[in-house]
């Protein structure tokens, strides 16, 4: 059964074992570089090689584009019985994302009323409207040495930010809910 998804919407809502008094930590992504990077107080502490969408550079537009958002969200759930090892979700889309979609034809009124419902709410954004959903930081999982050589070697999420099991593990100790998230090209 799935646990019930924590939303941020003004306030930080904590998940059980999060701690309000911990360090706060900023996630960096580049996908020109390849890399993730943990900033603390503006200073960077860790770094790690990611592998992103197979649809190449350029924001995600549409669910099943396969490519990687690029914008500042947050983690709204942290899933420690993923299939990837460890899965943190993002709050993709977020309301930039919702608005410049409805301003370009590719989401319809419909869709952009229940965003805004599930913001009124404190819920996280639909997941399953044109623009995609389910994107979110992750592991390998159980992966043979031909998927770890592939991780190395190309870039092949549906969308998400991967790093390998060791790394993603690591990076648990900087991540709660509500954590920044900044993604670049």
């Amino acid at each position: 059964m799935r646990r019930p998804m924590l939303y941020l919407l003004g306030a930080l809502l904590l998940s059980p074992g999060a701690h309000a008094d911990s360090p706060h930590f900023r996630i960096e992504i580049s996908k020109s570089k390849q890399r993730l990077q943990v900033f603390q107080a503006g200073t960077p502490i860790r770094s790690y090689r990611i592998a992103y969408g197979s649809g190449g550079r350029g924001t995600k537009l549409q669910a099943g584009d396969h490519k990687t958002p690029e914008g500042d969200y947050r983690i709204i759930d942290i899933n420690p019985n993923s299939k990837f090892q460890l899965f943190f979700l993002l709050d993709y889309p977020n309301q930039q994302d919702i608005r410049q979609a409805l301003q370009d034809g590719r989401i319809q009124p419909k869709h952009h009323q229940r965003f805004q419902q599930a913001a009124r709410q404190a819920q996280a954004p639909p997941q399953d409207t044109p623009l995609g959903g389910w994107i979110g930081i992750h592991g390998l999982g159980h992966a043979s040495a031909k998927q770890q050589h592939i991780h190395q070697r190309m870039n092949w999420t549906q969308g998400c930010i991967a790093l390998t099991n060791r790394e993603i593990r690591d990076l648990k100790g900087y991540i709660s809910i509500g954590t920044p998230v900044g993604i670049a090209r």
